[in-house]
């Protein structure tokens, strides 16, 4: 088992050697839990050669797990098969903060922004959870059977759930910032929640100043 990690903040992708020389290579998402196959990787003289991507300051394990039936550069697959974007979600989201915190019920804003340098104290100095709403329709460009669709978030100040038409996608906390909606999304309207909550020392910063 090898723990692989991408500490800078631009995506990486290498042939990366390893020592494992007899064992069909894995990754193993310490996130998620998922554990997928390897496909593409090639013996060397000491061990295996495998072709990695990771994203800003991500990381993940690589495993040597089963017996691999052939050695060789394998051709029904890869790796880390490229992305592409299918929309951008753009225009206002309606957001609601906790009263009982100091923040408005309900407010709009036009882009997304961190509520940190909004002029209005309520939401400038709010600690707790926020949540996004928004409403959007998607259309598949071309996208084939069996691939999955990602949302990125960027990055979150500190920690997000989403929701995508009623169903819990699980949370998200560390990079990369991005959750798999396959399963949720439609061909059609969408409903997005996303509930983000941030530290208590941003309250603090407002206290200290009133």
């Amino acid at each position: 088992t090898y723990f692989v990690s991408n500490p800078s903040a631009e995506p990486v992708e290498t042939r990366a050697p390893f020592r494992a020389r007899s064992d069909q290579p894995q990754h193993w998402d310490p996130i998620t839990g998922k554990i997928r196959a390897l496909p593409e990787f090639s013996p060397e003289k000491s061990g295996t050669r495998i072709p990695l991507r990771l994203e800003p300051l991500e990381s993940y394990f690589v495993v040597f797990a089963h017996p691999a039936s052939m050695r060789r550069e394998s051709a029904g697959g890869v790796n880390f098969p490229k992305s592409e974007a299918q929309m951008t979600l753009e225009g206002p989201w309606e957001v609601s903060f906790d009263p009982n915190y100091g923040g408005p019920e309900k407010i709009t804003f036009e882009a997304l922004k961190d509520w940190t340098q909004f002029e209005e104290r309520g939401v400038r100095y709010y600690s707790g959870i926020a949540t996004y709403r928004k409403r959007f329709e998607f259309k598949r460009n071309g996208t084939g059977a069996g691939s999955t669709t990602y949302l990125e978030l960027g990055t979150v100040h500190d920690i997000a759930r989403v929701r995508l038409n009623a169903q819990d996608l699980g949370v998200v906390w560390c990079s990369p910032w991005r959750v798999d909606i396959t399963a949720a999304l439609k061909d059609r309207v969408n409903q997005l929640e996303i509930e983000v909550a941030n530290r208590w020392s941003n309250r603090l910063l407002g206290d200290q100043q009133a």
